[in-house]
């Protein structure tokens, strides 16, 4: 979902000015259509005890496990014979896996685009009056929508975007008892609810928020899906992300989901116990996960080999740029003199991937690191804000370049930030915006920011006030609407 967020805003920007021009006749046409099927349609109702088929579960409990060998890239006979929506699922889903994490080339990409259309060509054929079609055909254009993404059609993504939510409001209301509708439906309101914090205009673009029955959300409607949903759900929701370790994961996507939240919440730890879930065969993506979670804790030699073993795989999977970033910080961290142009090298002949992670590989080698400081900010990304802290104080500050020393006094802020030692935080935060430091604004953006948050803790308006302001300037600067955005709902909030 967080991937699906991504998408909308990132379809949003690039087309800021054609939505603006549509925005208005997109609401009023949402409206309308939302009107003519709560109101027109009526509704039909599905049994309380809705199930999948076990053997369809069974089918696509193989597919979320990364178990792609009876397909390889052809439609399996069950879906070339298909007479139920609801047969096409395991293929669908399939293609929706290679998309994420396999297809890191175009060749393989513009298969699944081929086989995801051969699907919407075959659901058509079938009998359209039932919630399964209009579910599976919805999940079907959502494919469609992260192909064209991926492959930078925007314009082609946006139209595929508006079928699916089109398609899937007019499935919803017709079939309200549908139980995985409900499901994609509580999937879609949270992804609602962030995106439009982090750009209000967008809500002129998409749907309200479904109501959703809480009843139906606890129906167990499959063995291999609902889990899914719910690990999705609850990961957006942050909801006793400290205990998720103790979740009894069913399939290998329902552990990426889980790895990935504690991976980007900064519980590493926690990441690497579930990525080691022994009754799970390992997938492709364990070594990356493990190997940045151990790097993030300061654990370099296992986090090297891992790295190394996910770099080495003979899958064409997403993340070994990411892996070569990460051996680059090792040798770094360990006062190597690590070679920028042989990393450089070794990049340009890894496929590309549309991953942030991936993406960042080539900046992040071609920018200058100090090793103390990038260790800090690394164990600062696994909430290890004491000994992050310890690693700073070792540093010689009157050593360091002007752009290393801004550098230092931005981390050091947030580290104590972290640690709610606010006033030593706010001194840190006023070194790095001196107007005698360099012009590099993201840390000024996100220190003046910080002390914006400081000030409203001590329930000084005006100060807080001041400091979000400044941080909105700085964020323009930088380009970094994220900061700009939240400075500004804070100042909301005053």
């Amino acid at each position: 979902m967080e991937l699906t967020c991504i998408i909308i805003i990132f379809l949003c920007s690039k087309l800021g000015w054609y939505v603006r021009f549509i925005r208005q006749k997109i609401k009023l046409s949402s409206v309308s259509v939302a009107f003519f099927f709560l109101f027109c349609i009526p509704a039909i109702a599905i049994p309380q005890s809705y199930k999948y088929p076990k053997e369809l579960d069974l089918r696509l409990e193989k597919v979320l496990n990364f178990d792609f060998s009876k397909t390889n890239y052809e439609l399996s006979a069950k879906v070339k014979n298909t007479t139920s929506p609801l047969d096409i699922l395991p293929t669908c889903n399939q293609v929706l896996l290679k998309t994420l994490f396999y297809t890191t080339d175009s060749e393989r990409l513009h298969k699944e685009y081929e086989i995801n259309t051969n699907l919407l060509d075959k659901i058509e054929k079938l009998e359209k009056n039932s919630a399964e079609w209009g579910y599976v055909k919805t999940r079907l254009l959502i494919n469609k929508t992260l192909i064209h993404f991926f492959r930078e059609e925007y314009f082609s993504a946006l139209w595929s975007a508006y079928r699916a939510n089109s398609l899937f409001s007019e499935t919803y209301y017709k079939y309200p008892d549908y139980p995985p509708l409900h499901a994609l439906a509580s999937v879609y309101n949270l992804g609602v609810k962030i995106v439009i914090e982090k750009n209000s205009f967008i809500e002129y673009f998409i749907s309200k928020p479904f109501k959703v029955d809480s009843n139906l959300i606890k129906i167990n409607w499959s063995e291999s899906e609902k889990p899914i949903f719910d690990a999705i759900v609850n990961n957006l929701l942050n909801e006793n992300s400290e205990n998720k370790t103790e979740v009894k994961v069913k399939t290998e996507t329902e552990k990426l989901i889980y790895a990935f939240y504690y991976l980007n919440s900064g519980l590493s730890q926690n990441a690497i116990d579930i990525s080691n879930n022994n009754s799970l065969i390992n997938n492709p993506l364990d070594n990356y996960i493990k190997g940045w979670a151990n790097l993030t804790l300061g654990n370099y030699r296992l986090a090297e080999k891992q790295f190394n073993k996910h770099i080495e795989s003979p899958e064409n999977v997403v993340f070994k740029r990411a892996s070569l970033l990460g051996l680059y910080y090792i040798e770094i961290i360990n006062g190597s003199k690590s070679s920028r142009t042989l990393y450089l090298n070794r990049l340009s002949l890894m496929p590309k991937s549309n991953f942030f992670r991936d993406k960042m590989a080539e900046r992040e080698i071609k920018t200058e690191h100090h090793p103390k400081l990038l260790k800090a900010r690394l164990l600062f990304d696994a909430k290890l804000y004491s000994k992050a802290k310890n690693e700073l104080n070792s540093v010689n500050v009157k050593k360091l370049s002007p752009e290393f020393k801004l550098e230092y006094y931005y981390r050091y802020g947030r580290i104590l930030f972290q640690l709610q030692d606010y006033d030593y935080s706010l001194e840190k935060f006023q070194k790095a915006l001196d107007p005698d430091m360099p012009e590099k604004s993201y840390y000024k953006a996100q220190s003046a920011y910080d002390c914006g948050k400081i000030y409203v803790i001590k329930n000084n308006i005006e100060k807080a006030r001041n400091y979000f302001n400044q941080s909105i300037q700085y964020a323009k600067k930088a380009n970094r609407k994220d900061i700009e955005d939240k400075a500004k709902s804070e100042l909301n909030k005053l």
